[in-house]
Order: C-alpha cells, then structure tokens, then sequence
C-alpha cells in the first residue's frame, strides 16, 4: 500500500514531460512554417498567356440589398487572348440598341469579310487559269510575231511553221522528217500544199517576195486554220487554244523559230 502514491507520483511525471515535448515541437513547428517564405509558382513561361485581375459581372448579385448592384443573373462573357478583352454576351432584356458610331462600324466590319472572302476566291481562280491564261497569251503572241515579221519572206516563212503548230495543237499528226512539200502532201490537205508551194517560191525564188504575197500565204492559213478548229465546234476551238503540244514539239526537236532562215538559204543559193 505504500508504493501506490509513488508510482501514481511517476505517471504524472512522465505525463508531464510529454506535454511538454509535444508543446515545444508544435511551437518549433509554427515558428518555421512562419519565417519560410511562400514561394510562387511562375506562370510566365514564355508560351502560355497569363491572365491577372479578371473581373466577371460585379454588378450583378444573387440577393437583395446589396449596395451599388442588382439582383440578376450573371452576365457570360468570352476572353480574346489575341486583344485581351472582354467580350459580353447580352440578352435581348439587357442589350441597348446601338448607337449610329456603332452600327456604321458593324457594316464596315461585315463589308471587311465580304471582301476578304471575294479576294480570296478571285485568288484561287487566278491560280488556276494562270497556266490557262499564259498558254493562250503565248499563241496569241507567237501568232501576231509571225504574221507582222517585217520582212515578207520571213513573215511566209512563219506562216507554214503556224499551219504545223495549228495541226500539231489539232491533234493530227504531222510528220517530223521531209521538205515541206513532202510533208504537206504526206498530210494530204490541199491547202497546205498550196502554201509549202509558195513559200518554196518565196526561200529559193529569184527575186524576194512581195508584202502581197505575204497576206496571200496567210489568208491560205486563217482559212485551213478555220476549217480545221470548225469541225469540233467550240470544244475543239477550246481544246486547241489550251494544247500545249505545239511548244513541246518544237522543245523536243530542239528548234524554234526559223526567223533568220530563209534570208541565209538565200545567200546560199545566190552564192
């Protein structure tokens, strides 16, 4: 019975120095969590947009008294990241009508579109008929240079390779090899026997030919020229205008324009 007090004497002790432990690791505690500075995560990383200090409706509240709002609901709004602002969403019950400044602004806006979209499409159209446009400009181009060569005997000259191109771009095949009465006979049409005929006369002939002769020879390809493209109709005239093949026969045989030849074969035969 004498030993009671004492070990009821102990338990106290130790009780004590627990309280006190605990009591000295939660003020440590405290005091370190106070003095360690709050770090912040940093949100500009160079990519991302940071937003700061977005405001909602703060005029709108969700119950009465409220001093300097009202009780409605909230107003949405979108986020442009591209002009950082605001854009509201109203309904038709708190939409004001626009001002004259306001309505002008929202046609030009409207007119801004419509033209955009109307560029864009004249665009694409550009580039496709592009190759369209220029294949044509180039027969067009080469036409009129061989017809308004200065000198006659070159202007007949062109007017046969112009009835090869207008048969090759015609789809009917034109032989490669021969003179060019071999080849118009090969080809079995009338009329460009006609004009190899002449042009021989207007090369080898004695005396250089006349401007008239000139307008004759190419009177002889408008009509072999309409002939040919008529048979079609409007989609042969089409197809014609838009065959490439009489560039690439000439780039395949490695000629082009015979403009100074037959003033040389001249010399040569006078020689």
């Amino acid at each position: 019975m004498k030993n009671k007090p004492l070990k009821a004497s102990s338990t106290r002790r130790r009780t004590g120095r627990s309280s006190w432990l605990i009591g000295f690791f939660f003020a440590t505690a405290m005091a370190l969590s106070c003095s360690k500075e709050e770090v912040q995560p940093d949100l500009a990383d160079g990519k991302s947009t940071v937003v700061e200090d977005l405001a909602g409706d703060t005029g709108a509240s969700v119950g009465d008294g409220v001093d300097g709002k009202e009780k409605r609901d909230f107003r949405t709004f979108l986020y442009s990241f591209t002009t950082k602002k605001q854009i509201w969403l109203n309904n038709a019950a708190d939409s004001a009508p626009l001002t004259d400044e306001q309505e002008e602004q929202a046609r030009l806006a409207q007119a801004l579109i419509a033209l955009r979209l109307v560029a864009l499409v004249l665009a694409v159209v550009a580039l496709v008929l592009l190759p369209v446009i220029v294949l044509a400009a180039g027969k067009l181009l080469r036409r009129r240079g061989r017809r308004s060569a200065a000198s006659p005997e070159v202007a007949i000259v062109g007017a046969w390779e112009e009835l090869v191109d207008t048969y090759t771009d015609a789809r009917i095949a034109v032989p490669r090899d021969g003179t060019r009465l071999q080849i118009a006979r090969e080809l079995g049409r009338p009329r460009a026997v006609q004009l190899a005929q002449a042009v021989d006369v207007a090369v080898f002939g004695e005396h250089p030919p006349e401007p008239e002769q000139a307008h004759a020879v190419w009177a002889l390809v408008d009509a072999e020229r309409a002939e040919v493209l008529g048979r079609g109709g409007a989609r042969a005239v089409l197809r014609h205008a838009l065959s490439p093949a009489s560039f690439l026969r000439r780039l395949d045989t490695g000629t082009g324009s015979t403009a100074g030849w037959p003033t040389a074969r001249r010399k040569e035969a006078v020689s």
